[in-house]
């Protein structure tokens, strides 16, 4: 995997995680009702991690805490990335200038 397919992968996840976390405020701030333009532009953006990530949470989790739940497995998903690239040696090392 070259550096730009990861830093491409990367956002995406990072903008699934922003989105998620945007959601999450909208929800604590206007409540469950989703009838904005707005939010159902989040929900949309969002509803395809939600669905993955309830496959794997139990349901009595309420849906706002899934919302952060969902958060966080984006960003483990993100370190695990890098982590893993940084390893396996096809990412470049800070410092080296490649």
């Amino acid at each position: 995997m070259s550096l730009s397919v990861f830093m491409v992968v990367n956002f995406l996840l990072a903008t699934l995680m922003y989105l998620m976390l945007g959601r999450l405020v909208l929800r604590l701030l206007l409540g469950s009702r989703e009838s904005g333009i707005v939010q159902n532009a989040f929900a949309r953006g969002t509803d395809p991690v939600i669905v993955a990530v309830r496959l794997v949470t139990p349901r009595r989790v309420p849906d706002t805490l899934l919302l952060l739940f969902a958060a966080v497995w984006l960003i483990v998903l993100r370190v695990v990335l890098a982590v893993s690239l940084s390893k396996a040696g096809l990412l470049a090392r800070a410092g080296t200038g490649g």
